[in-house]
């Protein structure tokens, strides 16, 4: 409200300091009669107690205090039920949890150190002009409390503040939230009686992530977060344990294919996005390129999901319709399309193992699953080429031969 005034007052750019004698010729009467005074901070006049130690106090009496109960009910419509229970005592508890920001017009009573006046005595030499009135406002922390959270071993720094409160537990406890656009999000609700337990909670959602390794760098922390572990703040044990969260068990498998991506990013030298749910498909085709590249593994089985196959170039004859067969397709230049990012020119081996034969024509056989069926996959490493088709095939065909006999 001042921030200009030291200008109209005294608009000399050399001028540092406002006599005091010029500051008391400003003061409205009343402010004279409360102890008052204006002093400069920070470029700006502040209405302050002319003596030492003492303190400028601010009442709402009568009509001016109802109508501050008026304003925090219509800007927190919630708290109509519990209006009754908003005193003067929790007053300035229920301004600063709703962030109520309370308006008074010219002619509102208030009292400045018990002495009575108007929001028009504020004026500073110039009077409030149409309709100006004065808001008071609980001003938001402006920076976070950091904590340390241990779950189980694995710890985060997470910085907290209070979040605005619309409901009537701002009248017992207050509410401190970390920021919401982090992969884990922590809820604490402080109650004010300080032998009371507070309530901690937690939000997960990996979308949120900015990439795939800082998913995978969470995945210990996150893993014991849904499996309960014994927390800590700030390494001390507040006897506090998360009973885990059962349903947030798929989420393990999320974090499990996360960090399969990850290896693939660094061989195929690629970049995929976050995805907050993975396909069917696209486990498939991440635990094949996994399983088969980055661990070697002879070949990887995969649900059939495709039950019927036309197969041409297999040497199928004739009379082999009705029979069971094992029909291998190699496959060069593919590309493999997973969240959305293409891995070309990659090598792969096809088994369609056991497939029973439905019939055979000159463009090739028609072949159908059935209960003894399996499809067996292999994609070929940087330095594997096609000349390796032919010994990987039979090896891939060797091994599950082995693997069902046994």
């Amino acid at each position: 409200m001042f921030s200009d005034f030291k200008k109209e007052l005294l608009p000399f750019e050399q001028q540092t300091k406002i006599p005091q004698d010029r500051l008391k010729a400003i003061l409205p009467p009343s402010f004279l009669a409360a102890g008052l005074t204006y002093k400069e901070y920070d470029g700006n006049l502040i209405l302050s107690p002319s003596g030492p130690g003492n303190k400028l106090q601010v009442t709402f009496k009568g009509e001016t205090y109802d109508n501050i109960i008026e304003q925090i009910i219509d800007q927190n419509p919630e708290l109509e039920h519990v209006r009754d229970q908003i005193t003067p005592d929790n007053l300035n508890k229920v301004l600063y949890r709703t962030q109520t920001t309370l308006t008074f017009e010219r002619d509102t009573p208030i009292y400045l150190n018990n002495q009575e006046m108007k929001v028009d005595d504020l004026r500073t030499g110039r009077g409030l002009k149409g309709d100006d009135s004065i808001q008071i406002k609980a001003l938001a922390p402006k920076k976070d409390t950091f904590l340390t959270f241990e779950f189980g071993g694995e710890s985060i720094n997470l910085g907290l503040k209070p979040i605005p409160m619309h409901t009537d537990e701002l009248l017992h406890l207050y509410v401190l939230q970390s920021p919401s656009d982090k992969v884990l999000q922590l809820t604490i609700k402080i109650p004010d009686e300080k032998n009371k337990s507070f309530n901690l909670t937690f939000n997960i959602n990996l979308a949120k992530a900015k990439n795939v390794k800082e998913i995978v760098d969470l995945k210990p922390l996150l893993e014991n977060v849904i499996s309960g572990k014994e927390i800590k703040i700030n390494g001390k044990d507040l006897g506090l344990k998360s009973e885990g969260f059962p349903q947030l068990t798929p989420l393990r498998v999320s974090l499990e294919e996360y960090e399969k991506l990850l290896e693939i990013e660094q061989y195929y030298n690629v970049t995929f996005g976050v995805n907050k749910n993975f396909t069917d498909s696209d486990i498939s085709k991440i635990d094949a390129l996994y399983d088969t590249v980055i661990q070697d593994n002879k070949y990887a089985e995969l649900n059939i999901v495709d039950k019927v196959w036309n197969v041409s170039g297999a040497e199928i004859k004739g009379d082999a319709v009705g029979k069971l067969v094992n029909v291998v397709i190699p496959q060069q230049d593919e590309n493999l399309t997973i969240l959305g990012v293409s891995i070309p020119k990659l090598k792969s081996i096809k088994l369609l193992y056991q497939f029973k034969v439905e019939s055979v024509s000159d463009e090739g056989a028609k072949l159908k699953a059935t209960k003894y069926s399996s499809f067996l996959i292999k994609f070929l490493k940087k330095n594997e080429g096609t000349d390796d088709f032919s010994e990987i095939s039979l090896e891939m065909l060797r091994d599950k031969a082995g693997s069902t006999a046994g």
